[in-house]
C-alpha cells in the first residue's frame, strides 16, 4: 500500500475511534494521569510558554500542559482525525489560550523555532515515518526547546490490552505485537526511542517508566472498553460467529482471571516509557 493510502487508513481508523474514545474518556484519563503528569514535568514548562501537542486525541496531556504555562502562555492540541478533533474542540470551550488544529506530525504547518515545547503521548510509534516527525519537531522548537514522549514498553507489562493477544492470535484476529512498522508496543525497546531522537538530530535524552493502574467494574466493562478503543479490532470481533464469540469470551475470562478481585473487578498493571530530549 503506498505510504498516502496508509496513511488515510490510519486516519480513517482513529475518526472511527473518536466516539469510543469518548466513552472511554474518564477512565482512560484517570488511568494514564501519571504519564501526562511525568510528559510534562520532562518538558519543563514555564508560564507564558508556546506549547504543541501532536497526536493529541481528546488532549489529556495538552490540557495538563494548558495549566502549566496558564493564560499567559499558549497551546495547540493537535491531531489528524478531525472527529477527534470535533471531540477536542468541545473540551476545550471557553478556553482562549488553547487553539486545535488539525496537523499531520510528519509535516508541520508551522513556522520553524515556533514553540518551546512538543508533547506527544504515545503518538511516534503509530506514524509511518517517526523520525521525519520527530526532524519536524525538532525544526518548529526554538532554541532551548525540548520534546516529551510517551511510548508503550512491552504487551507483557500491559496486559489491560495485552492479555487479549493469545486468545485473539491463535484466531488470526490481531497482528504480532513484535511486528516491525506502525503499532501499539513498536518502540517497546527503549533503545529505538533513543535512537530515533538521536537520528533527529536531539541531544540529552533521558529515558525512564512509569507505572499505572487500569481499573474495570467488570469483565463486560473491560471488554466494551476494549472494543471502543479499536473500532478495526471491533470490526473483525463482529465478523466472527456468535459460537466463536462465546468461545472467545471463555478463553478471555480465563486469561484476565490473575486480575480479577473478589468483587468481580478487574485490576491491571500498565507500563509506558516517557522520554525527553533538547534541541
Amino acid at each position: 500500500m503506498p505510504p498516502q493510502d496508509q496513511r488515510a487508513a490510519l486516519v480513517k481508523g482513529w475518526n472511527q475511534a473518536a466516539e469510543g474514545w469518548a466513552r472511554q474518556q474518564l477512565a482512560f484519563d484517570r488511568a494514564a494521569a501519571p504519564v501526562a503528569s511525568r510528559i510534562v514535568e520532562l518538558a519543563r514548562l514555564e508560564p507564558g510558554e508556546r506549547v504543541l501537542e501532536l497526536a493529541s486525541g481528546l488532549g489529556d496531556t495538552g490540557l495538563v500542559a494548558a495549566a502549566k504555562v496558564g493564560p499567559s502562555g499558549s497551546v495547540v492540541l493537535s491531531d489528524a482525525a478531525p472527529k477527534m478533533l470535533d471531540r477536542l474542540r468541545d473540551r476545550v470551550k471557553g478556553s482562549d489560550h488553547i487553539e486545535v488544529k488539525e496537523l499531520f506530525a510528519e509535516g508541520l504547518k508551522f513556522d520553524t523555532a515556533c514553540v518551546d515545547a512538543v508533547l506527544c503521548r504515545w503518538g511516534y510509534m503509530l506514524l509511518l515515518d517517526p523520525v521525519s516527525a520527530l526532524q519536524e519537531t525538532r525544526r518548529v522548537l526554538a532554541p532551548g526547546g525540548r520534546v516529551s514522549l510517551a511510548a508503550w514498553t512491552s504487551h507483557e507489562d500491559n496486559p489491560w490490552t495485552g492479555a487479549t493477544l493469545p486468545a485473539l492470535g491463535d484466531r488470526g484476529l490481531t497482528g504480532d505485537p513484535t511486528r516491525p512498522g506502525p503499532q501499539m508496543f513498536a518502540w517497546a525497546d527503549p533503545s529505538l526511542i533513543v535512537t530515533a531522537l538521536e537520528d533527529a538530530g536531539f541531544f540529552d535524552i533521558t529515558v525512564e517508566q512509569v507505572d499505572m493502574t487500569f481499573e474495570y467494574a467488570s469483565f463486560d466493562d473491560w471488554w466494551d472498553a476494549r472494543l471502543d478503543l479499536s473500532p478495526d479490532f471491533a470490526a473483525r470481533i463482529g465478523e466472527i460467529s456468535p459460537e466463536e464469540r462465546d468461545e472467545l469470551t471463555e478463553d478471555l475470562e480465563r486469561e484476565v482471571r490473575p486480575w480479577l478481585e473478589a468483587d468481580g473487578s478487574l485490576r491491571f498493571p500498565g507500563r509506558t516509557h516517557v522520554a525527553a530530549a533538547d534541541v
